[in-house]
């Protein structure tokens, strides 16, 4: 499998200063409890975190050498939500984690076309396995579901050697009759989808903010 590389410089000025310069600051967090203080190119790192997702699977290169880590924590400004601020925590690849990780659902806009629609309940999935076997997210094509159906953890495909560890009967998402959902209702879960929209949207505007940068 191909290696996902990003490249980080020390760093000894404060995050503050790294943003002025044009980088994102950064922090690896070792597996011995040590911390360093890094820099990133934004160019190189929204092209990683667009392509793979903010769990992403990297090699750090750092002063010539290579570290396994995983993106722990992106934070964003508030306001214009740049990135400000990223923690990758280093870990051995067959070392044992727990993760956080997105659930992303296909198949709504077939839904919609039976009048039917999806109520998401819950967008993240707490995993257990090897570092490297760790997936992204986790894909749900929820095409040709029913009134009434459900999306628990059951239904979920994850890799060999990773373990949900949520329950069973963890329900993650419901499929909804329109005609029979109130005006409330309706636009909870369109407030959803927006949601979901906009995190997409955010993900171009990253790809075309780092081809700007590139430039």
């Amino acid at each position: 499998m191909k290696q996902t590389i990003l490249k980080a410089n020390s760093r000894t000025g404060s995050p503050k200063q790294a943003r002025r310069d044009g980088f994102i600051p950064g922090v690896l967090h070792g597996p011995d409890t040590t911390s360093t203080s890094v820099q990133f190119e934004r160019s190189e790192f929204l092209r990683i975190l667009t392509k793979h997702g903010s769990n992403a699977k990297v090699w750090i290169e750092l002063d010539k050498e290579k570290h396994f880590g995983i993106l722990k924590e992106i934070q964003k400004d508030p306001l214009d939500k740049s990135i400000v601020h990223v923690t990758v925590h280093l870990v051995s690849q067959d070392q044992e984690i727990r993760v956080l990780t997105a659930l992303v659902f296909s198949g709504r806009e077939e839904l919609e076309n039976r009048s039917l629609m999806l109520q998401t309940v819950k967008d993240q999935i707490e995993l257990s396995g090897k570092a490297a076997s760790m997936p992204e997210a986790i894909h749900v094509d929820v095409t040709g579901k029913s009134f009434g159906d459900t999306v628990t953890a059951k239904d979920l495909q994850v890799p060999k050697g990773v373990r949900i560890l949520d329950s069973e009967d963890e329900l993650y998402a419901v499929v909804k009759d329109l005609h029979h959902m109130s005006a409330a209702d309706v636009s909870e879960i369109a407030a959803d989808e927006a949601a979901a929209e906009e995190a997409s949207s955010k993900s171009e505007e990253a790809t075309a903010e780092a081809a700007s940068t590139t430039e």
